[in-house]
C-alpha cells in the first residue's frame, strides 16, 4: 500500500495518540508509529549488516578453491596413491586422466563461479530495497514532525518527494543518521562547528539556498501578495513571476500551482 500522504487541518500535520495520522493512496488513514519505526529500522540495519558479514565470509571461502575444487583435491589424491600402488602404469593413461581432471575441474569452478556471481546480485538486490526502505521511513519522519514545515505551504510529503534527494541516511558512531548535503558536500553545524548539521539545520539551509523559496515559504507580512520581499507573489489566483524566475520554476511547483486552479502571469 502507498503512501499518498499527512493528513491536514488548517496546514498542519493531524495527530492522533502523538503520531501523525498517514492519508493512504485508497483513502484509508492511520497513525504513524515513530517509535515502531525507529525500531523497524534498527531491525532492518542489524540484519543488513548480517547479509554483508556473510557475504565477506562467502568470499573469503571461495579464495581457498582458486585453481582447485574441493572434488579435484580428492581426485588429485586418489590419483597418487594410485600411482605409489603402480595400478597406473602406463603414462597415457595418466595423461587421460590429468586431462578429464583438469577439464571437470574449470567445469565445476564455472559452476561454482555462476552460483556465486548469482547470490551475490540476489544479496546485493535484498540489501538496496533494505536501504531504500530505511531512507524512506526515516525521512518521512524527520519532514513530519520539523517544526520547519510551519513555515512552508506545501504539505511533508511533497517536501519530501522535492529535497530528500539532498539527504543520505549514514552511520555515524555506529548510529543512523540523516545527513544533510548541498551539492556533493556535507552541510555542517553552525551552531556547533565540526560536527554535522542536524535534519533541522540543513534543512534550513537547503531552503535558503533554493532559488524558489519565495515561492513556497508563508506570507509572513509586508503587503498582500509579495513573496519573501522579490516583487513578485501571489495575488487572489494570479501567480506573478519574472521570466527568469519561470524559467527557473520547478516542474513539481508548476504543477502544483495549475492544481490549485491558479494562473502564471509572466512580467
Amino acid at each position: 500500500m502507498q503512501v499518498k500522504g499527512y493528513k491536514e487541518e488548517n496546514g498542519a500535520v493531524v495527530f492522533q495518540d502523538n503520531k501523525p495520522v498517514v492519508v493512504y493512496e485508497d483513502g484509508t488513514e492511520s497513525p504513524f508509529d515513530v517509535v515502531s519505526t525507529v525500531k523497524k529500522i534498527a531491525e532492518l540495519t542489524n540484519e543488513s549488516a548480517s547479509y554483508r558479514v556473510k557475504l565477506k565470509e562467502l568470499n573469503e571461502s571461495l579464495k581457498g578453491f582458486e585453481g582447485l575444487s574441493p572434488d579435484e583435491a580428492r581426485k588429485a589424491l586418489t590419483l597418487v596413491k594410485n600411482l605409489e600402488d603402480k595400478k597406473l602404469v602406463d603414462a597415457g593413461e595418466v595423461e587421460t586422466l590429468k586431462a578429464k581432471i583438469l577439464s571437470q575441474a574449470k567445469d565445476d569452478m564455472e559452476s561454482l563461479k555462476k552460483a556465486y556471481d548469482t547470490k551475490l546480485q540476489e544479496q546485493g538486490t535484498l540489501l538496496g530495497s533494505k536501504d531504500e526502505t530505511i531512507h524512506r521511513l526515516m525521512l518521512g519522519n524527520k519532514f513530519a514532525t520539523t517544526k520547519i514545515m510551519d513555515k512552508l505551504t506545501i504539505p511533508p510529503d511533497i517536501a519530501q518527494d522535492y529535497f530528500g534527494k539532498n539527504f543520505k541516511v549514514e552511520s555515524i558512531n555506529g548510529v543512523l543518521t540523516t545527513v544533510g548535503y548541498l551539492g556533493e558536500h556535507k552541510i555542517n553545524s553552525k551552531e556547533r562547528p565540526g560536527e554535522i548539521a542536524t535534519f533541522d539545520e540543513a534543512f534550513q539551509t537547503i531552503l535558503e539556498n533554493y532559488p524558489m523559496k519565495d515561492r513556497i515559504m508563508k506570507e509572513t507580512g509586508g503587503g498582500s501578495g509579495a513573496a519573501g520581499g522579490s516583487g513578485h507573489g501571489v495575488t487572489g489566483n494570479v501567480v506573478t513571476l519574472s521570466a527568469q524566475q519561470m524559467r527557473e520554476l520547478p516542474q513539481a511547483d508548476y504543477e502544483r500551482i495549475k492544481k490549485e486552479g491558479k494562473q502564471i502571469k509572466v512580467i
